[in-house]
């Protein structure tokens, strides 16, 4: 096993156990891609436009941290691949799985470049979720069109999603 393998896979099992997280392992100057068309798939150039543009909107909709497994560990004299699944809940209660692959380069024990791939429906499904509202109070959601006071003294409410004119007797 290579040196940078070693470090990748050193560094997958901390994370895997809660001890860090993997992208320390970033230069500050690394390039890293998202593939796909997901809301965050794109290029970033450094450490910090990375992490506020794309990692942390993700962590930002799960509600549990990612559990991640290996499945595959590979290098050549450029690259390290590393292939995982990871599964966390989400903010809506749903749960978040995907699987990935993440070619990576590395220079003196840090990640100086990287192309993350991965089902983006997944990831584009967690980013555009919406809050379960089934157990929430019609109070809480606010999902009625009105209230109002009838001729005769009675309070209305009319609690109908708004699909066009509203008309009244």
């Amino acid at each position: 096993m290579k040196a940078s393998e070693k470090t990748v896979a050193r560094q997958f099992e901390k994370w895997k156990n809660g001890e860090a997280g993997f992208f320390d392992l970033l230069a500050d100057d690394v390039h890293w891609t998202v593939s796909g068309r997901s809301p965050v798939s794109g290029v970033y150039d450094g450490k910090t436009n990375f992490m506020e543009r794309a990692v942390n909107p993700i962590l930002s909709k799960l509600k549990t941290p990612l559990k991640s497994e290996l499945i595959s560990l590979t290098s050549d004299s450029s690259f390290v691949w590393l292939h995982f699944r990871a599964k966390a809940i989400a903010q809506n209660g749903e749960v978040y799985e995907n699987t990935y692959v993440w070619e990576m380069r590395l220079e003196n024990g840090k990640i100086t470049s990287g192309i993350a791939f991965l089902d983006t429906y997944e990831l584009a499904l967690l980013m555009n979720q919406q809050e379960k509202t089934m157990y929430r109070t019609i109070e809480e959601t606010k999902e009625y069109i009105g209230m109002w006071v009838t001729k005769d003294g009675h309070i209305r409410h009319e609690l109908l999603p708004k699909m066009g004119k509203r008309t009244t007797d």
